[in-house]
């Protein structure tokens, strides 16, 4: 009987310490997403040249300036997968750049200016270290206040930089 008793009570006890004995995973560090970039920007929000400047808000989005050689933007874009390091992330944006309406031939400022509204569809890509890209493409229209309607075209973007 005193088994018995014995065995149960180690039952008891065992059972009442058992979620401190569960076996655990060994946990590896999540590298931190830096969450600002600085590219060097062929058109996009920078129009044709320019700076870009891209935050991460959270896991999927991000806000962008650019300020280029004629014209500055803003931009919202989301990722399909969370923003990592190391990672190739699919993106859908929206952006809007202002820039003065320039003569083709000779280059120089006409008169005032023009919205060009841009649906952006691309990659992004982040490094370990500090080195980020970003490619996309997509429709594009542009609004001009001084003449009646509006074009149609076809946009891009390249960015290469740094994120911190």
């Amino acid at each position: 009987m005193k088994k018995i008793i014995f065995i149960l009570l180690t039952l008891g006890i065992m059972a009442f310490f058992a979620h401190s004995l569960q076996a655990q995973e060994p946990s590896t560090p999540t590298p931190q997403i830096k969450k600002n970039a600085v590219s060097f920007s062929f058109f996009g929000t920078s129009m044709a040249m320019g700076v870009v400047y891209e935050r991460v808000l959270a896991k999927h989005y991000s806000l962008e300036l650019g300020a280029g050689l004629v014209g500055i933007g803003v931009g919202v874009k989301y990722f399909f997968s969370a923003i990592k390091p190391e990672k190739v992330s699919f993106l859908i944006g929206l952006s809007g750049v202002l820039s003065p309406m320039i003569n083709d031939t000779d280059l120089r400022i006409i008169s005032g200016n023009y919205w060009l509204m841009y649906l952006p569809l691309g990659i992004s890509y982040r490094s370990n270290k500090s080195f980020y890209m970003g490619v996309d493409i997509g429709p594009a229209t542009t609004f001009m206040p001084n003449y009646n309607g509006h074009y149609l075209a076809v946009y891009g973007n390249l960015k290469l930089g740094v994120h911190f």
